[in-house]
């Protein structure tokens, strides 16, 4: 008797092609695959910050490198020299072309007789009257002594090396204040008011020195207005040390209070 063959169970071989379709689609559906990519696209951007971020920041809101501040230091800019006058540049000046030079310069604005400039063996002696330097029986400078005395400073600041007395004068003329018991501090108080006035102008102070002579060495007799006008003044001695000079020694009689 003759069997007829029972049919197969197997189910068919699918071919691998579609299996490995099959199993990457499955892994994409999987919830972990999408967790994944996702995180490796956050690393990756912070990655890039860490690497971007310094360049795009440097020397911002940075101190100045210490090479830099050292070079400021090492090369400071360069200072604009002054012009010392013509007639000292090839030396110190005699005393004649000094006189000169400082009547052109400090007594052009000062009011007619007011002062004058006269020469030494040894220097030159700036006189300047009362009447521009101070008020009757005061030793406070008044307003038209400062341009002179301003430009009077700037020469000797640019021409250093000369001794500088300034000497106090009076007419005989008694006076009895508080201030001023006599013409000895009176001639001395204004003769300091000049020094203190040419040091605030930078002129220096070892250069100076003041006398006080009071009425003891008028220049004419105290008998007319004129004469004691004349006599009232404050003498600026420009003493030259290279001319063998020294500023003059005071007459043995006279106050202690003359000099400082």
């Amino acid at each position: 008797m003759f069997l007829a063959p029972r049919p197969s169970r197997l189910k068919p071989v699918r071919p691998s092609s579609d299996f490995s379709s099959r199993e990457g689609k499955e892994d994409a559906d999987e919830p972990w695959f999408a967790t994944y990519a996702d995180l490796m696209g956050l690393l990756l951007v912070v990655l890039l910050f860490v690497l971007v971020l310094p360049y795009g920041w440097k020397d911002r809101n940075l101190p100045p490198e210490p090479a830099r501040a050292t070079q400021a230091i090492d090369h400071p800019p360069p200072s604009v020299p002054r012009v010392l006058p013509a007639v000292h540049a090839a030396g110190r000046a005699d005393p004649s072309s000094l006189a000169q030079e400082i009547r052109t310069l400090l007594l052009k604005d000062l009011v007619e007789d007011s002062g004058h400039v006269r020469t030494e063996p040894n220097g030159v002696v700036i006189v300047l009257g009362e009447r521009v330097l101070f008020d009757p029986g005061k030793a406070a400078l008044i307003g038209p002594a400062r341009p002179a005395l301003d430009r009077l400073a700037d020469f000797l600041t640019v021409n250093a090396g000369y001794e500088i007395v300034v000497e106090g004068h009076t007419d005989n003329t008694p006076i009895h204040t508080a201030a001023f018991p006599s013409n000895w501090e009176l001639s001395l108080a204004r003769a300091n008011s000049v020094v203190q006035a040419l040091i605030v102008r930078g002129v220096p102070p070892g250069t100076l020195s003041a006398k006080g002579h009071g009425e003891h060495r008028p220049v004419i007799p105290n008998d007319t207005n004129e004469g004691r006008a004349a006599n009232r003044r404050v003498e600026i001695r420009l003493v030259d040390p290279g001319h063998g000079g020294t500023a003059p020694a005071a007459n043995p009689g006279q106050s202690p209070f003359v000099s400082l």
